[in-house]
């Protein structure tokens, strides 16, 4: 759901979308799916003004650490080049970064490579460590703190607490909106599965 409103956002903003293709280190690299590169996407799909997502601790004392939150100002070329060549940088304006700046407030990232084993053979990929995140999962959304929130939870409940992670990212209950209903047999039912009676066992057993 989440890939979906990024991708529907992308193509009703007005601006061109870039594809930015990750150079792999071989087929079978090619074929491997973001989590198993590490958070590098095979293609990023970019406009200008999108949000994106930092994946990458680049420089944690200032602010540029993995789920940092900004917004893409430039994609920038090698002189004469244009998609599909692969740009030299990012300017991205993030939110909270506290360091030098190079445009205005914007900075410039890199491709980073990342490497990795498949069926016992190196591996490796480069890539910009973002991700467009105008929608983003929970999972992706742990550690955040943000000024406002729309919350879609799903159908079921993939791991107890992940409702708790989804509404907790805000201060105050002003600033989140739950984009649909929850009814109460999902509650009683969220209550009464196997998964919490299995915690309440084990925080029992060791607190």
């Amino acid at each position: 759901m989440a890939d979906e409103y990024n991708e529907n956002l992308l193509r009703s903003s007005g601006h061109p979308v870039a594809l930015i293709p990750a150079v792999n280190s071989s087929k079978l690299a090619s074929k491997q799916k973001a989590d198993k590169a590490q958070a590098l996407e095979q293609i990023l799909k970019l406009t200008k003004g999108c949000r994106v997502m930092l994946r990458s601790n680049l420089w944690t004392e200032v602010g540029l650490v993995n789920g940092a939150l900004g917004t893409l100002q430039a994609i920038v070329y090698e002189h004469n080049k244009r998609p599909p060549s692969v740009p030299v940088a990012l300017m991205i304006e993030f939110d909270n970064y506290k360091g030098p700046t190079y445009n205005g407030r914007a900075i410039p990232i890199t491709t980073i490579t990342r490497h990795w084993k498949t069926e016992g053979k190196p591996q490796w990929r480069r890539q910009f460590p973002i991700n467009v995140a105008h929608a983003i999962t929970i999972h992706k959304s742990q550690g955040l703190t943000l000024s406002q929130a729309v919350v879609h939870i799903g159908d079921t409940e993939s791991d107890i607490g992940s409702s708790y992670v989804a509404f907790s990212r805000v201060k105050n209950l002003q600033s989140l909106i739950i984009d649909q209903v929850i009814s109460k047999d999902r509650i009683n039912n969220l209550s009464n599965s196997p998964q919490l009676a299995q915690r309440k066992i084990f925080l029992r057993r060791f607190l």
